[in-house]
């Protein structure tokens, strides 16, 4: 998700991806079965630079889409990302916040005047994670900034 480093000038989404996709290339499909390879996609993320890298090897899209968790963005997501990883599996694939509001990256209250309409239920998230599991694309799933009645 994040490149590295962050703070570079040709700082660009899925550049992290793409070096440890050349590594992946290098040391071949027998190696490649000794790795965990884990990775994210990003939740909720208006004009997202992240969105907008879903088209590689593409050029990025301009103008860059929302970042959102419904099922053919979860899709286009883990499909971008095994294309930049060079493999025909993602480990573990985490979801790094979810597409409703949270108080999330330091914030500990929850503030209802910035919820938003139109989320994503978490259980379409879960399905199209689950699609993905199912077609062997995906091994293991995660979540990170959410809470326990958020995935309830």
């Amino acid at each position: 998700l994040y490149p590295v480093p962050l703070t570079a000038p040709e700082y660009r989404a899925g550049a992290t991806e793409e070096i440890l996709g050349d590594y992946i290339r290098r040391i071949g499909s027998t190696q490649r079965d000794e790795l965990v390879i884990a990775t994210k996609i990003c939740g909720y993320f208006p004009s997202s630079p992240v969105a907008a890298a879903r088209s590689y090897p593409n050029p990025p899209l301009d103008p860059a889409p929302d970042g959102r968790l419904d099922g053919a963005s979860v899709r286009s997501a883990c499909e971008a990302s095994l294309r930049r990883l060079n493999t025909d599996r993602i480990d573990l694939m985490q979801i790094h916040w979810p597409d409703r509001y949270v108080p999330a990256f330091g914030m500990t209250t929850f503030h209802h005047d910035q919820k938003r309409e139109g989320d994503v239920p978490i259980y379409e998230t879960a399905e199209a994670l689950k699609t993905l599991i199912d077609e062997g694309k995906i091994r293991y799933i995660g979540l990170s900034n959410e809470s326990t009645l958020g995935v309830c």
